[in-house]
């Protein structure tokens, strides 16, 4: 059976497509009217009307997808690397006449470039439904446990070789930066740092 066809199997396929930066492969497992959202605070109604770490349809994926697979791009100087570590996903609803399957995936994400590195943990809701060519995704949410704290990386002191004392600037919310925690799909370093690059 395909990963296009199983719901659990697809959750798995779309961490590991990310995790080897198989982007275009990863944008073409979302509807055409997909979004993806990293809500700001916990129970947060939605993102329309209330600001979110991130909120964004296919195009806006499209633009992040772009940027990544730049050789130019300065925050891939060099490429960033993830890995995504998932418990196993739930089924938590499927609807009789739509065929929509609601999976809930608890995760673990990391992601490395040089000596700076980032975790995130959280749990991702995608929301799946078919189509001629397979399940695809329509929304994917993903609740950060720290979704309303600043989002401090691990820094390495250049000159020590070890992880420095100071705290760094809180992350904010780029255009241009990558998603985190999953895929995936976030938020971006500071004026003075490089922005994460991969979605969660």
């Amino acid at each position: 059976m395909s990963a296009l066809d199983d719901p659990i199997a697809l959750v798995y396929h779309e961490a590991r497509l990310l995790d080897e930066q198989r982007f275009d492969e990863w944008y073409d497992l979302y509807t055409d009217d997909a979004l993806y959202w990293v809500p700001l605070t916990r129970g947060q109604p939605d993102g329309l009307i209330h600001t979110s770490l991130l909120y964004e349809d296919k195009l806006l994926l499209k633009i992040r997808v772009e940027r990544l697979k730049n050789p130019h791009a300065f925050a891939q100087q060099p490429r960033s690397h993830s890995q995504h570590v998932l418990q196993a996903p739930q089924v938590e609803s499927v609807e009789a006449i739509t065929g929509l399957t609601v999976l809930r995936t608890p995760f673990f994400y990391m992601e490395s470039q040089l000596d700076e590195s980032v975790l995130l943990s959280g749990v991702a809701w995608h929301h799946l439904v078919p189509t001629a060519n397979g399940l695809r995704i329509r929304l994917k949410k993903v609740e950060l446990v720290n979704c309303d704290a600043a989002l401090l990386p691990q820094r390495a002191d250049s000159n020590k070789g070890n992880l420095d004392s100071q705290r760094s600037p809180p992350l904010k919310p780029d255009a241009s930066s990558g998603l985190p925690g999953s895929p995936l799909p976030a938020p971006g370093w500071s004026a003075d740092q490089r922005p994460h690059s991969t979605v969660t």
